[in-house]
């Protein structure tokens, strides 16, 4: 870790130890002997810091506690190294500072901070960050400080900042980083950012490549949703900016973007099974996908697409890639696991396939056999556990109740959780698998161990005889509950918890919960996570077909929100999985895809207030 930085560092100051004699002896008049100078490269880190303790002059403890910190970060003692680091007054002594020693200090914190992952040295580094400060520092010192202060700004969340800083130094890194690279990185940073963090944003230096920079990011973003539009936006920007670092030496995302025309598909089949057992689920798939299709003629008056369909309850779906019938540049589907097998074992040649299921894990890891051209899409409960997990971890509970049907998805999901959780250093300390509307009160009472308390009150009045005023109490060592359960069985569980006394114990839950012709009431205060499709009531597509088929639209929902993601991403699946860092706004979620070719969705935090679902700001 430490060999991305090869400084050494030599203090600038010296100690003067003072040597005394035992015997006694007559000094000459005329001549003095001069103490031993020693280094501190000389001294150890614990002598380092017996001196700093010493020392009542806060210029010179700084030094000492600074070189105790890059010796024992040299050691490859990072803990020991924070301790040290940390001793210093970083609140009223910066000014005091000289150059260098402002740069070791703000060079040694980034170190902890980003390569030991230790982030309250990142919010130090960025609080004592000084630009007039650093405009003092050598050219070479520039190049090694500045992209780790920009990394360190990226992962506190100040993304705009850190491609500002990445911008106005550009100059000066073009030596170290060749431009590509470096244009690569500014606009990872400015990607990372929401549309709302970059409206708000105001640049106040003059820097015209910084301005220019900051209007391409916010027409991209501003556009997410439609390619054509964020077509026309990029060339309109290179008109007006014709000599601009993005222009000669485009990011990857601009430059695929740049080559929509000759690459969006032409000819998209729809395979999808449009009768047989689902049907209904083919149906709503191809319904959102043309109601996406035909929201975007509308607005944009986007280029005709030829769209066929094929029905794969019909036809196999190997038929659709038989010698001469390879004649689309997209298929969208199949729908079904076996099907995506199926399709996971042909020869795709130059036909991209967006399925909407995913493979059975073990195929869908890493697997050099898969064909490039297959993604994998779906609305797979699973990504719903991996960020309830997170959200736990950034709330601090770590100690969880789990309960759920005794069911093939209850045992699979409370399996996905216990594997998350540990990810985090969580765990399930209690679960509860019920069986049906009856046995509800007794596995609440089981998971909170209400029922071990009246247990306790029996066996007393048994041995006493007396009947015992009593209270019962629940365990008091869970920090939150996952409940999963649908509206009905919900709506009987919530209060239920407060009835054993566990209503002051956080309860989260997945989608499952939220459905959209279900009455709300009785599951206020659970917090869940779901699709922007189900938690908005402004999508346009949305409300058109709720008005067209009423009948179907409520049952059948998501899957139109699953037709409308696939067909927004259907030119851009190839930006997406090559431009790391890319994401699409879509119905199911914020939409990206990794090198495998699986698309991951990022889905709303949500909680029921009064009776509704209202999207939670963290």
């Amino acid at each position: 870790m430490k060999s991305f930085i090869n400084i050494l560092f030599t203090a600038g100051i010296t100690l003067f130890l003072l040597s005394g004699c035992s015997s006694k002896q007559v000094a000459s008049p005329t001549i003095k002997e001069a103490a031993p100078r020693i280094s501190l490269e000389q001294l150890t880190a614990e002598q380092l810091l017996n001196q700093a303790n010493k020392s009542s002059d806060s210029t010179q403890r700084t030094l000492l506690l600074l070189a105790a910190s890059e010796k024992f970060y040299q050691q490859d003692q990072p803990q020991l190294s924070s301790t040290a680091l940390n001793s210093i007054d970083t609140s009223s002594n910066i000014a005091a500072l000289n150059t260098q020693t402002y740069y070791r200090l703000l060079l040694q914190h980034l170190k902890l901070g980003i390569f030991d992952e230790m982030e309250p040295h990142q919010k130090t580094a960025i609080a004592i960050y000084s630009p007039a400060i650093l405009d003092r520092i050598n050219i070479e010192e520039l190049k090694e400080i500045v992209p780790l202060l920009a990394e360190a700004l990226h992962l506190q969340n100040s993304h705009v900042e850190g491609a500002i800083l990445l911008i106005e130094y550009s100059g000066i890194l073009s030596n170290k980083y060749d431009f590509p690279l470096l244009n690569e990185q500014i606009w990872s940073l400015l990607r990372n950012s929401d549309a709302k963090a970059l409206s708000d944003f105001t640049y106040t230096n003059s820097d015209q490549d910084a301005v220019a920079w900051l209007e391409l990011a916010r027409l991209i973003t501003q556009n997410q949703i439609n390619l054509d539009s964020q077509y026309r936006s990029l060339k309109t920007w290179q008109s007006k900016w014709p000599s601009h670092p993005a222009v000669s030496n485009p990011p990857t995302e601009l430059q695929l973007l740049a080559a929509l025309p000759a690459t969006r598909p032409s000819a998209i089949t729809l395979a999808l099974p449009f009768s047989g057992p689902v049907e209904h689920v083919g149906k709503a798939v191809r319904d959102g996908f043309m109601a996406a299709y035909y929201d975007t003629l509308t607005a944009n008056n986007a280029a005709a697409l030829k769209i066929s369909f094929f029905d794969t309850n019909r036809t196999p779906i190997e038929t659709l890639f038989s010698p001469g019938q390879q004649n689309n540049d997209l298929i969208v589907g199949p729908l079904t696991k076996p099907e995506v097998n199926k399709v996971s074992a042909l020869e795709l040649n130059q036909t991209s396939v967006l399925a909407l299921n995913y493979l059975d894990a073990p195929n869908s890891l890493s697997n050099p056999s898969l064909p490039e051209k297959l993604y994998q899409f779906g609305l797979n409960p699973d990504i719903e556990i991996t960020q309830i997990a997170e959200l736990l971890n950034q709330r601090n509970q770590h100690k969880v109740a789990f309960i759920g049907p005794e069911s093939e998805l209850g045992f699979r999901l409370y399996d996905a959780l216990v594997i998350e959780l540990q990810k985090h250093e969580g765990q399930i300390i209690e679960s509860i698998f019920y069986k049906d509307q009856k046995s509800l009160s007794n596995s609440v009472a089981k998971l909170l161990g209400t029922d071990q308390s009246q247990a306790r009150k029996r066996h007393i009045q048994n041995i006493t005889g007396v009947n015992v005023e009593f209270e019962p109490r629940r365990r008091q060592d869970i920090d939150a509950i996952f409940m999963l359960a649908k509206p009905p069985i919900a709506k009987q569980l919530n209060p239920l918890f407060a009835y054993h006394y566990g209503g002051d114990i956080p309860i989260y839950s997945g989608s499952q919960i939220h459905q959209i012709e279900e009455d709300k009431n009785d599951l206020d205060n659970i917090s869940f996570v779901d699709m922007p499709w189900m938690l908005s009531n402004t999508i346009n597509i949305k409300n058109s077909i709720q008005e067209a088929i009423p009948s179907s639209a409520s049952q059948y929902t998501r899957f139109y929100a699953l037709g409308a993601d696939a067909f927004a991403m259907a030119p851009r699946l190839e930006l997406l999985r090559t431009v790391k860092g890319s994401q699409l706004q879509g119905q199911t979620g914020t939409l990206t895809i990794d090198e495998n070719g699986i698309v991951n969705r990022q889905l709303e935090v949500a909680i029921f207030k009064k009776g509704r679902a209202t999207v939670a700001k963290e």
